[in-house]
């Protein structure tokens, strides 16, 4: 198994304080409606199932582009401020 970086361990909740993070009210305005978007579709596509299979297998491939986005963008975040931190240290 590979060993996790800290940043990783960090990002995926395992070390750091992430439960003090504060998840915005637009956030969760976005996030309703996505659900009630996914449901409705859902519910429309079940009869069709060639259409169901296709909408299954691209929320799968969405869902995981976006935590990998998420995670190279987190990464390269942390990364920028321990190397801007660093800078100005030396100044």
């Amino acid at each position: 198994m590979e060993k996790l970086s800290i940043i990783r361990q960090y990002f995926l909740g395992n070390a750091g304080l992430l439960e003090h993070v504060k998840v915005t009210e637009e956030y969760r305005r976005l996030m309703r409606i996505l659900a009630e978007s996914d449901e409705a579709l859902t519910a429309k596509l079940e009869s069709n199932s060639e259409l169901y299979e296709l909408f299954e297998k691209f929320k799968r491939a969405n869902d995981e582009v976006t935590a990998e986005e998420v995670e190279t963008f987190y990464e390269a975040g942390i990364k920028f401020g321990a190397l801007l931190g660093i800078e100005l240290m030396k100044e």
